[in-house]
């Protein structure tokens, strides 16, 4: 199939979702400090400690967002106290706890949602292997819920990303109780409606401006495949004929059947799916999902869930960052 050249309106977003470097938290409790603050201090450490353990900020976090975070103690609040009395320095500490809270948390959702794409010098073979070098030391994000929102731990899936200078790489590993194939498999040409079997999902787009537009790639875990060039603004988005579209993509799956695992790697021509030229910084809008099962009782599964049994809205979708691999391998 011949890959057709892509004429979008596209906005370069490289901008950091989170941009303080350092959080200063005064020191709390002491002489001459007022009850009610050093009692918020106190509340505000526990919190953040909270805060930290649920979103570690760890290396690949860092890497992600291109600078770290790191929280230390101020020896003394500025030299004017707003009114020269203890309560006023109480006050001010006070609102240092406020603001660092929310500058955690902005953090924190920022990373949720970012998953860092590790550059790479050249393209490899597609193995589906998560232990291969290219893959192993790659960060990760995971798929725990359903499109709704509740948890499937029994189903969950892990998604790794890299790129090189002509493509964008996915590596899923999805945990599965029993598989749902489609019956004689056609791994050369794609399958229209592969989402009525188990198959992983890759929804990514590079329009900022019109995020209603996007490309849905999908993969199953016998190597089918399926590409739809998507406009979520139209009725029932994937029944418009958006299948004759093709991305040049080219997948490999392979199944474990004593870990109950099913690996899927996609490489896809970056130019299929930004009009940009791949470059550090460059951010994609992507959403990752993933169909097991079959029937009425069938899951659907989220990396950002919709709130909705519809995988097309884009207002949730999360995003893919290419970034230089802090130890290149």
């Amino acid at each position: 199939m011949v890959r057709k050249s892509l004429q979008k309106r596209t906005r370069d977003q490289s901008s950091e979702l989170c941009e303080p470097t350092r959080v200063s938290l005064a020191p709390i409790g002491g002489e001459g400090r007022g009850e009610g603050a050093t009692g918020f201090a106190n509340c505000w450490l526990i919190i953040s400690k909270v805060l930290l353990l649920r979103f570690p900020f760890h290396e690949s976090a860092v890497a992600a967002r291109g600078r770290p975070l790191t929280l230390a103690l101020s020896p003394d609040p500025p030299s004017s106290d707003y009114g020269g009395t203890s309560g006023g320095e109480g006050t001010w500490r006070a609102v240092a706890a406020i603001l660092s809270l929310l500058v955690l948390i902005q953090c924190a959702v920022a990373q949720e949602n970012v998953l860092p794409s590790w550059a790479s010098s050249s393209d490899v073979k597609l193995t589906a292997d998560p232990d291969s070098t290219f893959w192993k030391p790659c960060p990760s994000i995971e798929i725990t819920q359903s499109i709704l929102g509740e948890t499937k731990t029994n189903l969950h899936a892990t998604v790794k990303s890299r790129w090189t200078v002509d493509n964008l790489y996915f590596l899923c590993a999805c945990h599965y109780d029993n598989l749902n194939l489609k019956p004689n498999p056609d791994t050369t040409n794609e399958t229209f409606r592969l989402w009525f079997f188990d198959c992983f999902e890759a929804y990514v787009g590079s329009d900022f401006e019109h995020t209603n537009r996007y490309r849905e790639l999908q993969m199953s875990p016998q190597g089918e495949f399926l590409d739809l060039d998507i406009d979520s603004t139209k009725p029932r988005p994937g029944f418009n004929g958006e299948q004759a579209w093709n991305s040049g993509m080219e997948v490999k799956a392979r199944i474990d059947e004593t870990k109950k695992i099913w690996y899927g790697e996609m490489r896809i021509p970056i130019s299929s799916v930004d009009a940009r030229s791949p470059k550090p910084g460059n951010e994609l809008l992507v959403n990752f999902y993933r169909q097991d099962g079959k029937g009425r009782g069938r899951d659907f599964l989220a990396w950002q869930p919709t709130g909705a049994w519809n995988p097309h809205h884009p207002e949730k979708f999360g995003r893919v960052k290419l970034i230089v691999a802090p130890d290149k391998p």
